[in-house]
This record gives C-alpha cells, sequence and structure tokens, in this order.
C-alpha cells in the first residue's frame, strides 16, 4: 500500500496469487523490471570497479594516487579500501544473482520460521561500504523480543536491501537513516526505515511502485541518477502476503513502513 503525504490510503497488495510471481499478464512488468536491475547493475558496478583498478594502479605503481586519495601514504590503508571495494561489488553481484534467479522462476519458495532483524543486521552489514561512502550512518532500532515469522530469506533480504539502499541514496549530506522493528496486533510485524534525504513530491507517490516509475533526481542531490528497487522490493514483500506503505514529503524525508503476517502464505504451506 502507498501513504501519501496529504493523501488517503491507497491498496496496493496482490490478491490473486497468479500476480505474486509475476505471472500472466505481469509479463512486461517483469521484463521491464529486468532491464532496470541490468542498468542499474551497470551503473552501481563502476565506481567500486574504478576504486579497484585506481587503488590497485597505485599499488603497483603504475599511476599517480587520485586527489579523493592523495592522502593515502600506508599500503594497508589503500588494501583496505580496495577491500572495501571489492565486498561492495560482491554484493551487487549477490543480490542481482538471487533477483535474476527469482525473476526466472528458478528458485522456488523456501519459507522457514526467521527473526526479521537477523535479516535487516545482515543487510545493513552488507551495505556498510556505501553508508561508509556516502557518509549516512544507519541507526538502528530493533525490539529483541520480536517474535519470528514466517519468512523466505532470499527474497525477503532483497526487498530489505532495496529499501535501505534507497534511504542511503537519496539521503541529503550529512543525513541519518533510522530503522526500528515492531510488533503490532492489526499489522504483525512492521519494519521502519526512515530517511533525512529529499523527499518525494505527492504528484510522484502514486506512480512510485509502477514498473516504468524512474525517480531521477537533480545531479545535485544525488549522484548515482535514476532507479529506485521499489517495484521489486513490493513484489517480494507481497510474496509474504505483506504490505509496503511509505510517506514523504520533499525536502523532509521517506519514510516506509513494511507490514509482515506472522505466518506463511496459504499457497506455500
Amino acid at each position: 500500500m502507498i501513504l501519501s503525504a496529504s493523501g488517503p490510503r491507497h491498496a496496493a497488495h496482490c490478491d490473486a496469487p497468479s500476480q505474486l510471481d509475476g505471472g500472466g499478464d505481469a509479463h512486461a512488468d517483469v521484463s521491464a523490471s529486468k532491464a532496470r536491475l541490468l542498468s542499474r547493475l551497470i551503473d552501481e558496478s563502476q565506481a567500486p570497479l574504478n576504486a579497484i583498478i585506481r587503488l590497485s594502479a597505485v599499488l603497483l605503481d603504475k599511476a599517480d594516487a587520485p586527489s579523493a586519495i592523495g592522502s593515502l601514504c600506508r599500503t594497508d590503508d589503500l588494501i583496505a579500501h580496495i577491500n572495501t571495494a571489492g565486498n561492495q561489488l560482491l554484493d551487487l553481484l549477490e543480490n542481482a544473482a538471487d533477483i535474476a534467479q527469482i525473476e526466472d522462476g528458478r528458485l522456488p519458495p523456501a519459507f522457514r520460521s526467521l527473526c526479521v532483524n537477523d535479516l535487516i543486521l545482515d543487510v545493513v552489514g552488507r551495505l556498510a561500504p556505501m553508508s561508509e561512502q556516502f557518509g549516512i550512518p544507519v541507526q538502528m532500532s530493533l525490539d529483541p523480543d520480536l517474535p519470528c515469522c514466517m519468512i523466505d530469506a532470499v527474497r525477503m533480504r532483497c526487498a530489505l536491501r532495496s529499501v535501505i539502499r534507497n534511504a542511503i541514496e537519496f539521503s541529503k549530506p550529512n543525513g541519518v537513516v533510522d530503522i526500528w522493528t515492531t510488533r503490532s496486533a492489526e499489522r504483525g510485524i512492521v519494519v521502519t526505515v526512515a530517511d533525512r534525504g529529499i523527499g518525494i513530491p505527492d504528484k510522484d507517490l502514486e506512480e512510485i511502485f509502477l514498473p516504468l516509475h524512474r525517480r531521477v533526481p537533480a545531479a545535485a542531490e544525488c549522484p548515482l541518477g535514476p532507479g529506485n528497487g521499489l517495484v521489486l522490493a513490493k513484489r517480494y514483500i507481497e510474496y509474504h502476503r505483506g504490505n509496503i506503505w511509505l510517506t514523504s514529503k520533499p525536502g523532509i524525508g521517506t519514510t516506509v513502513e513494511i507490514d509482515l503476517p506472522h505466518v506463511a502464505p496459504k499457497r506455500w504451506e
């Protein structure tokens, strides 16, 4: 579901099982999502690849150090930065591989009892290099008594990564991303991700989860360019019979809430 900053709530979840995995009429949406995934992967892989090439060249004494690392004179500092860039690239490729298998129908459902806190910690750890690169710390307040629920770990990890990565990417300089988990009798497990970023105009809120929507901020606002990853996040959350809500205010920031039921979808029981 989408909750606009000033408007009513609008249903965005799927009740028909055939829609959960992009079947039938959703084929065009899946193709569009794949194309965007490939484009995003190419864009995002350039920065860590360039870092690895430049820093390793410095170590090999084949090029002068870029101005951005001119203060780095110790070999172990250079190696540490290469390691960070390598881990960032590995995370991008692993995430893309998971999504490709899901979208091609090669990854069957695998629900098991998990605590969503553990998945959040895993995703935040994987995104740590990006968080450090952007100077956007991630603060977490996770309910230690949160009960386990039935989760497909790969799909939910992809969904959480898209939401959290978006929050980091679209944050303002010196901003902060806050993540917390709570329980609700009506909503089940609730995951909230809030940034203090550029926000989303009201006119774009209605389309933010549409396959062809591309959130393109000004270059000064976000150096990484288009794409938001929320289309696939929405699909994988709905796969769990969950809901996703979004509130935003331009210049203030965006908050995404994810509701997850305590039990596995009946389709997969």
